[in-house]
């Protein structure tokens, strides 16, 4: 599973309840910072959110190294 974090939030279960269509949801990221690509729960690059042909897309920009991968599963 390819998962990617374009950013999080912590919120009140009252205040996800309260949750309606058109609301919007502050991240904790800014549209610049770079995002993750995580694959199976683990970190694999980073990149920047993009619109390509009407469509969001992940440009990347860092791959993590091998070694680097494998430390997340200690």
């Amino acid at each position: 599973t390819v998962t990617v974090e374009v950013g999080c939030t912590k919120m009140s279960i009252r205040n996800v309840l309260q949750i309606n269509q058109g609301d919007c949801i502050d991240l904790n990221q800014l549209v610049i910072e770079p995002i993750n690509v995580l694959v199976n729960g683990i970190l694999v690059a980073r990149g920047q959110l993009v619109s390509e042909n009407g469509k969001f897309s992940v440009r990347l920009t860092d791959i993590e190294s091998k070694a680097e991968r494998m430390k997340q599963f200690r």
